[in-house]
């Protein structure tokens, strides 16, 4: 059976002509329009194996209804690649965004939480998060720096080496029933 990805977001730049391009906005690559913020996915549910989205979370306002929406229409062990420009780099300085993120953006959905009855309730599950930056900076330091140790680069060398984008991996680890 064929697997079903999702590009969210991917406006007139599709991931791959494997994925359904959705996106708010008509353009050349999209295939599905959809405000997620005023509609569900027309997507069943526990059916996607891949959602991947590029710049475009910057954009919403209720974060937490389109990660619900995300995970309804992933299946259990299915993936979701989050791409999002780093807080600290002057691509987010635009009006139309509306969301920051930095590296603990998606902590909640870590394995090891201190609040393990909201935890209990998810089931998507951070399992790889990454500076992306546009060139090596200083013969790679600020990015071994910011491998070996990310809350240092964010404190200490983030403002002035900026990385370019941040990079989230999170599955889906079970099914969760839903008030549809």
């Amino acid at each position: 059976m064929k697997e079903l990805k999702i590009d969210f977001g991917c406006g007139s730049d599709k991931k791959s002509k494997e994925h359904i391009g959705i996106d708010k906005f008509k353009g050349k690559q999209v295939d599905l329009i959809c405000d997620i913020e005023k509609e569900n996915l027309p997507i069943p549910n526990d059916c996607v194996d891949e959602i991947y989205t590029e710049s475009a979370l910057e954009h919403i306002n209720d974060i937490d209804k389109v990660m619900k929406e995300f995970e309804r229409v992933l299946k259990v062990e299915g993936r979701l690649e989050i791409i999002v420009p780093y807080f600290r780099n002057h691509l987010m300085i635009q009006p139309y965004h509306k969301l920051n993120f930095n590296w603990s953006s998606f902590d909640y959905f870590q394995e090891k939480r201190d609040d393990a009855t909201l935890q209990a309730k998810e089931s998507l599950l951070l399992i790889k998060k990454e500076f992306i930056f546009e060139r090596m900076n200083f013969f790679g330091l600020v990015n071994w720096v910011a491998e070996k140790n990310p809350n240092v680069y964010e404190r200490w060398f983030g403002v002035f080496f900026s990385a370019r984008y941040l990079r989230f991996v999170l599955i889906k680890t079970k099914n969760v029933k839903t008030n549809e």
